[in-house]
């Protein structure tokens, strides 16, 4: 599994958290960790570092159901997230 230092960029202000990525051919899974909460995915497709994937952080203020779409390629990742709560953006580096 591979590791990335990220900050989010969140309407509540710029979150530091960790996400972690497998890879296994063409499918994507892992989890987005930040504020002590843990939301894994398992539906992601990946091709040529253009990768999506969707889930749901469940937080003390409500569910938040998200789908991301960006690029995982030189031990980079860049997210966009359109979610019910809003729209953010992950950025990081592989650690």
């Amino acid at each position: 599994m591979e590791k990335y230092s990220i900050k989010m960029g969140t309407p509540m202000g710029e979150l530091n958290g960790m996400f972690l990525v497998q890879i296994n051919g063409g499918n994507l899974s892992g989890e987005i960790q930040a504020m002590g909460i843990n939301s894994s995915f398992s539906n992601g497709k990946i091709n040529n570092g253009n990768c999506e994937f969707s889930g749901v952080i469940r937080t003390m203020i409500g569910n938040i159901t998200y789908k991301a779409q960006g690029v995982i390629k030189d031990d980079k990742v860049s997210l966009n997230i359109n979610s019910n709560k809003g729209i953010f953006r992950i950025n990081g580096s592989k650690i």
